[in-house]
């Protein structure tokens, strides 16, 4: 019997950093009265059905969420909210952040969504498809997005079919039609999530469409012929360019670099480590307009570039969701010039929703202590 003072986050994931972050905003959240929470951690799982499979089995919890390792939950009273939804509306049996109300017969939907709100790290920073009519209301929808599925029932995720890390949502979501329940958006005043996801991989995309659109016939007539193909000469044609990329930062060219990834921006979009080198690249552009001499990355070799930067979004994301518990990293970078005003705000208009918020908040901590190098 499950137990219905229990709530079990589960999570599969391949990147600790990620994780971590997850987790920090996890902890964060207001408990309701008289619940528990369970956060089970999947490693090495094989696909994203057969991880979810495995982490239901690991708790008597009636209420699961299914997340992914890049969803910061940013609203804290999101479980408070996921419950009284729950039990006000017994015929849901799913949850999700942003949905689409019905799956078109090409199904593929991961640009389609029409339902809900979620931040994201692309212009305009969030996807919002919220309408006045729907406040204070759930919209039933036929599928919804995988990075965050909270559920009240459970029904076995179709790790027959499903073998990779594709589909398995929107099968999730019809799973539960089949079953007689509901799927639904809630509706989120501000966003309740922010998706820390630059962008997605699409090698084994069509295969999992094609044993979907099979599947789900008696849902509607899906397209079963070839509809999306993955271009493997092109991506090899990148991991080579993303190569030479490195070199030339770790050569400490990085002047050649920005011209390079501005030359072929149009190219970039499934390689996520050059959009953020392309992010950096304007955070160093900012930095030249205001006049600092000392620019961002200077003297880092490509990797320490990379993880350096993923601190700092977290860090400007912390300050716009108002989750900074420590400042020592602010200090730390103030401190040692790796920041100055002028990079605060180029990393600010890459990733905070409001901006104006992250620089109030900075100007108002370190305008003093950073008089000399806040540009």
């Amino acid at each position: 019997m499950s137990n219905s003072d229990k709530i079990q986050f589960i999570i599969c994931t391949n990147d600790k950093r990620e994780l971590e972050e997850c987790q920090f905003y996890i902890k964060r959240l207001r408990i309701p009265k008289g619940m528990q929470i369970e956060i089970t951690v999947i490693e090495h799982a094989v696909s994203m059905a057969s991880g979810y499979n495995w982490g239901m089995r690991q708790s008597d919890a009636k209420y699961r969420i299914y997340m992914h390792q890049d969803t910061c939950l940013i609203y804290q009273d999101i479980l408070r909210d996921l419950i009284s939804v729950f039990e006000q509306n017994l015929s849901v049996g799913m949850l999700g952040m942003v949905g689409i109300k019905q799956i078109p017969k090409a199904d593929i939907v991961h640009n389609k969504w029409n339902i809900g709100r979620v931040d994201v790290n692309y212009n305009p920073l969030e996807i919002n498809h919220q309408s006045d009519e729907a406040a204070w209301k759930l919209t039933d929808v036929e599928a919804i997005d995988g990075l965050f599925m909270a559920t009240q029932y459970d029904i076995p995720w179709r790790e027959d079919l499903f073998k990779k890390w594709d589909f398995y949502d929107i099968s999730q979501s019809l799973e539960m039609k089949r079953h007689g329940y509901q799927v639904a958006v809630p509706y989120q005043p501000q966003s309740w999530c922010w998706h820390d996801n630059e962008v997605s991989k699409w090698a084994d995309y069509e295969g999992e469409r094609r044993i979907f659109s099979v599947e789900y016939q008696d849902i509607r007539a899906f397209e079963q012929g070839e509809i999306y193909r993955y271009n493997a000469e092109q991506e090899q044609t990148l991991t080579e360019f993303q190569k030479e990329i490195f070199r030339m930062i770790d050569s400490r060219d990085l002047a050649q670099v920005e011209q390079l990834l501005q030359q072929y921006h149009a190219l970039l979009g499934s390689m996520p480590d050059l959009i953020c080198l392309e992010n950096i690249c304007y955070v160093r552009q900012v930095e030249k307009r205001l006049g600092k001499q000392s620019l961002y990355g200077d003297g880092m070799n490509a990797v320490e570039l990379l993880q350096n930067f993923r601190e700092d979004k977290f860090l400007i994301k912390r300050i716009e969701y108002s989750s900074i518990d420590d400042e020592g990293q602010l200090l730390d970078r103030y401190g040692s010039g790796r920041w100055s005003r002028a990079t605060a705000l180029g990393l600010a208009l890459c990733y905070a929703k409001d901006g104006d918020k992250v620089m109030s908040y900075l100007d108002n901590r370190f305008g003093d202590c950073g008089a000399n190098i806040l540009g």
